[in-house]
């Protein structure tokens, strides 16, 4: 997490699985997209306007989720605290989304744009 800049924060969690997942891709991606849900604390405390997943890759449709999640997120907290409406509009990216809609096999981990 990084605004304005700054330097970067980054929070790191550990998972104790019993004995090696299934699917370790699976569980990745479902660790990564809980992490989504938790920048929203991040973002009421430093609003932003844009967030890049590193964790994993997004298709079209889980950004568009994701924007209208954040969007549907910060309504009221953008109401209570008298911020512009447009504060609530976040953009979510991901730089290995061709490799994703395409179907060709994408690493999990892609740089930030």
């Amino acid at each position: 997490y990084r605004f304005a800049g700054g330097s970067e924060t980054t929070s790191v969690s550990r998972f104790a699985f019993e004995g090696a997942p299934r699917d370790a891709a699976a569980a990745r991606r479902a660790i990564a997209h809980g992490g989504l849900v938790v920048l929203c604390w991040h973002l009421m405390a430093t609003p932003a306007r844009r967030v890049v997943c590193k964790a994993v890759s997004l298709d079209a449709s889980q950004r568009e989720f994701w924007q209208s999640f954040y969007a549907d997120a910060f309504a009221e907290f953008c109401a209570v605290n008298g911020l512009p409406a447009e504060t609530r509009e976040v953009a979510v990216e991901s730089s290995a989304v061709d490799a994703v809609e395409s179907g060709a096999d994408a690493a999990d981990d892609v740089a930030a744009a």
